[in-house]
């Protein structure tokens, strides 16, 4: 296989990891390390974040990924989303995402996704939503507010942060960075770093064998949290020979209320349908369904 090639699978590998652990994704303590001490601040902290109650969210994630090309030059991609979660026994989001100049309207009722497509209205007789089914937020952009810790308090896309708390409680090092304000919110910062080997628990055989063989990789998370517990805005970063990916997730507002209407039956279609629609009509219209990694 050329360098390219394998640079492009790492690429996606890389990717698909970053969009794994922005939730946190759990991670596999390396057998045999010994976990880092953490900050007194962090450890008073954790305490606040496994109290939170947490009914409604409202959030922005961003991931960037750069592949070096010939000479110094790289190819780069991002995309986003911004949304609004309810939480409970059926979860509930409006979500936008943002991909370069191209925006995209969904709403996500439990696991049925619904992407706005206007474009589709001219052959549907005015339908322009498109039903995506087991379509879980997870899956959509990257985390899961449902996810609740061991004493079931709260939720957040961190889990409730859970899973956060999880890969910072097993991490080689964590160091207190000081205060900050984030998002107009004073914060305490920490940075932490991880052994490679955390990311076993995230790709697959092939993924990690394509990470080896072209370099070691290096993971490192900052997460900056208020004095109530909340991860204000969490940042992952992951870098193996020059390729680099980094995503983020920022919450911006707690319990407020959230308002999701679900598409009528009358102006839906089926995503088996778009797909015949696309087909007869020969029409050209990238996917906005959500990023898609392979």
């Amino acid at each position: 296989m050329s360098k390219g090639k394998l640079c492009g699978r790492v690429a996606v590998a890389a990717s698909a990891g970053v969009v794994a652990m922005a939730g946190v994704g759990a991670a596999v303590a390396a057998q045999g390390a010994q976990a880092a001490t953490l900050p007194p601040t962090l450890q008073a902290l954790e305490q606040k974040m496994t109290q939170l109650q947490v009914s409604t969210e409202a959030f922005t994630t961003q991931y960037q990924f750069g592949v070096p090309l010939s000479g110094k030059s790289h190819a780069a991609f991002s995309y986003g989303f911004t949304g609004e979660a309810q939480l409970g026994s059926e979860l509930k989001a409006n979500l936008t995402l943002h991909a370069g100049p191209r925006t995209s309207q969904e709403r996500l009722f439990g696991e049925t996704l619904y992407v706005l497509e206007p474009w589709i209205a001219r052959y549907k007789h005015g339908r322009q939503w498109v039903r995506i089914p087991k379509e879980p937020l997870s899956q959509v952009i990257g985390f899961n507010p449902t996810e609740t810790t061991s004493a079931g308090k709260g939720g957040g896309p961190l889990g409730t942060f859970a899973k956060l708390l999880g890969i910072v409680n097993n991490s080689q090092s964590v160091t207190d960075t000081g205060p900050a304000t984030v998002d107009n919110q004073a914060t305490t910062g920490f940075l932490v770093h991880f052994d490679p080997k955390e990311l076993l628990g995230v790709f697959t055989e092939e993924q990690l064998n394509d990470l080896q063989f072209i370099g070691k990789p290096s993971v490192e998370l900052e997460v900056f949290i208020a004095a109530n517990g909340l991860p204000v805005h969490t940042v992952l970063k992951l870098e193996v020979s020059g390729i680099a990916a980094t995503a983020s997730v920022d919450i911006t507002g707690i319990n407020a209320p959230v308002a999701v209407t679900m598409p009528s039956a009358n102006q839906t279609i089926s995503k088996a349908a778009r797909h015949k629609l696309l087909k007869r009509k020969g029409v050209k219209v990238m996917s906005v369904s959500g990023p898609k990694l392979p």
